[in-house]
């Protein structure tokens, strides 16, 4: 029963991927880039296996003659970037455009300076587009946009407003997928002729759940990271030992190096004994760090003050940064090797994971403090019986614990599907994936390969559910009503 009901999803969202490939053929690129080939060997690393794998899936996507829809889900700092634009060259070398689109205009700013810094001599013209363009040069870079005299265009939303038209855009390149609708995507897709796309992800997805969630697209994954990078230290601290955490920061200040403080809550409140970050700047700036510079980050600040705040930050005007999750998806600050992270027990795991990964992007080695009350004797949610305490208490102590064992995102993925279900990871819940009756997609791994794998042989025989032998499998899948109705496929 759980093989039949994994069987006809999978069955569902492979027959809606032939759909899609069968209705859209895309430009078929000579992959033979010489520009890809001059910035691979002039890089001053070398690519990982996993990066390799993935760049060679890529550019079979895009020399198929199909279009391209692959999503590449990577841990922070695997590498993602340098395997996109590599893919942009040869998108520019085949005389296309590329558009590299970004959740803030910050992060936008960030990425146009990596490409441009990575192409070094290359004759190729990056350039971005944000809100804040004065009239006439944003007039002068919708021209060369144009008139195709720009190769790659950074930007946020404004790439696909109205006056943004591209010569001839061949690949779109879109970061942290879920920061963006699947209306805006859809908007930035009608730029070009049915430009190949490559959706990043840093949020790490369990392989069982990915297959489930994603079926209907192509998922590459760079599981590996460069070998020069030095892991996160992570260490879980006491209340009663918060003194020695303050007194590291401004060690590690005084050494040049600057620092997160994370907590939960923006503004203190009444029903939760939880920290917040409004109360604790204040007292930071005036108590606990005299002298040091400190600013303020939360989600309730006009996005042009979370821009500020943040180039400020890497620019070294602020030695530490108190804030909220706001800074989950963020930019690279090489600089900060200090997060703290308060009420850590509060926190969901891949929400950790990703926090961490805010630190430990430079050449120094990096810490991670998850501060809790001591003994992990810290205030239930009221309402909650005494048994639904110890199994929230256990999960905590699980995840925390978990955080200090391994930095491995996809690892840390999996701990997190195990503690709190596939509804919450992800924003599962909100991506179609249906409650199955019987099937578990966390201790049912065997059998969602075994389904997958046959539905895959089904689809590659009959993409269509032609075949006399099929029509009792296309009788069960319009009952099932998974995923999609035989009036989409015809």
């Amino acid at each position: 029963m759980k093989y039949e009901e994994l069987f006809f999803f999978q069955l569902g969202m492979l027959l809606r991927r032939e759909h899609r490939v069968a209705g859209e053929s895309g430009e078929k690129l000579d992959t033979q880039s010489p520009s890809a080939r001059s910035l691979t060997d002039s890089l001053p690393f070398e690519l990982t296996e996993a990066q390799k794998r993935v760049l060679r899936e890529v550019l079979s996507d895009m020399r198929s003659g199909t279009v391209m829809n692959r999503l590449l889900q990577g841990d922070v700092g695997s590498g993602k970037t340098i395997v996109a634009l590599l893919a942009l060259l040869v998108a520019i070398d085949n005389g296309l455009q590329g558009a590299f689109m970004a959740p803030t205009e910050i992060l936008a700013e960030q990425h146009a300076q990596t490409l441009r810094r990575l192409l070094g001599d290359l004759p190729v013209r990056v350039e971005l587009l944000v809100g804040g363009l004065r009239k006439k040069a944003r007039r002068e870079l919708l021209e060369a946009v144009e008139g195709g005299e720009v190769h790659i265009l950074v930007g946020t939303h404004a790439i696909f407003q109205k006056g943004v038209e591209f010569e001839r855009l061949g690949l779109v390149v879109i970061d942290e997928q879920h920061r963006f609708g699947v209306k805006q995507r859809g908007e930035l897709m009608s730029k070009g002729d049915a430009p190949h796309t490559l959706i990043m992800s840093a949020t790490p997805i369990p392989r069982t759940l990915t297959m489930t969630l994603y079926g209907d697209l192509d998922v590459s994954v760079i599981d590996e990271l460069p070998a020069n990078r030095k892991p996160v230290r992570t260490a879980i601290r006491f209340e009663s030992q918060i003194d020695g955490v303050w007194e590291f920061i401004r060690s590690e200040v005084a050494a040049g190096r600057q620092a997160y403080v994370v907590y939960p809550l923006v503004e203190k409140s009444e029903k939760l004994e939880l920290k917040s970050a409004v109360e604790h700047f204040e007292y930071h700036r005036d108590t606990t760090f005299p002298g040091l510079s400190v600013g303020l980050l939360h989600g309730q600040m006009f996005w042009y003050e979370k821009e500020e705040m943040m180039r400020d930050f890497l620019e070294k005007k602020l030695d530490i940064l108190v804030a909220t999750t706001v800074i989950e998806v963020g930019i690279d600050v090489p600089n900060a090797s200090v997060m703290v992270i308060e009420n850590a027990e509060r926190f969901g795991l891949s929400q950790l994971h990703q926090l961490r990964g805010r630190v430990g992007r430079g050449a120094e080695q990096s810490y991670c403090i998850l501060m809790t009350k001591d003994h992990f004797r810290y205030q239930m949610r009221r309402g909650l019986s005494q048994n639904d305490q110890r199994k929230e208490r256990n999960a905590s102590i699980r995840r925390l614990q978990a955080m200090v064992e391994t930095t491995d995102g996809f690892r840390i993925s999996e701990i997190d599907l195990e503690l709190r279900g596939p509804g919450e990871i992800g924003g599962t819940r909100q991506s179609g994936l249906p409650d199955f009756r019987h099937a578990n997609i966390i201790t049912d791994t065997e059998i969602i390969v075994d389904a997958r794998t046959d539905a895959i042989e089904i689809v590659d025989r009959d993409p269509m559910l032609r075949k006399p032998e099929h029509q009792r499998l296309r009788r069960g899948l319009k009952e099932s009503g998974r995923t999609l109705t035989f009036s989409e496929i015809g």
